[in-house]
């Protein structure tokens, strides 16, 4: 099954899962509705479109950890976003935070030449802009 943006972004030599959260309209719950509904087809394999199968690179995955892989990286995204915001609601600073946490939680244990080639396909500052106005809506609505 090829899954578009809705497993997010895993590079198979970098073996790390990025959201792909752009902005205007990610909403949080949709989005972990649709990879489990990715997971409930059970295919044989999923394709991302950012780049390939789960099962390839430096860590190979099942299907079902693919997916579990990517809803843990949304909700620690949404969680690190939500953290940065109560310092400061600046795009700028939040994205700072965010990165660092990131960088912290996730990408620690790679080098830099891989968070580089991860920021090109899905930026901090991108992903935390689609958390921030999900957010911004979700308290509008409130």
């Amino acid at each position: 099954m090829y899954t578009g943006d809705a497993l997010g972004v895993r590079l198979p030599e970098v073996g790390v899962v990025r959201p792909a959260t752009p902005p205007p309209e990610f909403h949080l719950e949709k989005a972990n509705a649709s990879i489990e509904r990715i997971r409930s087809f059970d295919p044989a394999a999923v394709w991302l479109t950012h780049y390939g199968p789960q099962d390839a690179g430096s860590t190979p995955a099942t299907v079902a950890e693919a997916c579990t892989k990517s809803i843990e990286a949304l909700m620690s995204w949404a969680r690190w976003v939500k953290d940065a915001r109560t310092v400061s609601r600046d795009l700028d600073e939040v994205a700072k935070r965010t990165e660092a946490a990131a960088r912290e939680a996730m990408e620690g244990q790679l080098d830099d030449a891989a968070v580089d080639r991860m920021e090109q396909t899905t930026s901090y500052w991108m992903n935390t802009w689609g958390y921030m106005r999900y957010f911004d809506k979700q308290e509008a609505a409130t």
